[in-house]
């Protein structure tokens, strides 16, 4: 079964209505309203379904058993997080910083939430162990941190 008019076969396409073909197909529509019939059955289609709470729930259930979160993923800042749901410190979706979950498992403890895990290359998404270290998360201790190391970066760099 072959279909004429569609896409590249369509006399029309790529074209486009002249004005006085515009202004007829308008006033053509502009006489027409709809029958009490059609707006009641365009107004239930609009309203949709009316469900009860216990089908509500139940289709909530169903959403949670159908979610395939992905294991381990970067978001937009270039942080790598995983999926660790039953970790104290995992956002509403159940992530954490895999940065954050390398250095509480070389500490052996969970981290302050005031405790920051820094990446002395500079590179978020670089986790290796010999790259990260414990910083706290007061503005000045922080940036007095990352000028010691650029600048003891710049010192090795030079000793080359």
């Amino acid at each position: 079964m072959t279909r004429k008019n569609v896409g590249i076969d369509n006399p029309m396409y790529g074209k486009h209505h002249s004005e006085e073909s515009r202004k007829k197909m308008s006033l053509s529509h502009k006489g027409f309203k709809a029958s009490e019939e059609t707006k009641r059955k365009m107004s239930l289609a609009q309203k949709g379904k009316h469900l009860s709470e216990e089908i509500k729930i139940r289709l909530r259930e169903k959403r949670k058993l159908n979610r395939n979160p992905r294991k381990r993923w970067t978001n937009h800042y270039g942080y790598v997080l995983i999926y660790k749901p039953d970790h104290p410190f995992a956002n509403k979706r159940g992530y954490i910083q895999e940065s954050r979950f390398i250095m509480e498992g070389i500490l052996k403890r969970y981290l302050d939430k005031k405790e920051l895990v820094h990446h002395i290359n500079g590179i978020r998404y670089d986790n290796r162990p010999e790259n990260l270290c414990v910083v706290n998360n007061h503005n000045h201790e922080h940036r007095t941190f990352v000028k010691i190391l650029q600048k003891r970066i710049l010192e090795l760099e030079k000793g080359k």
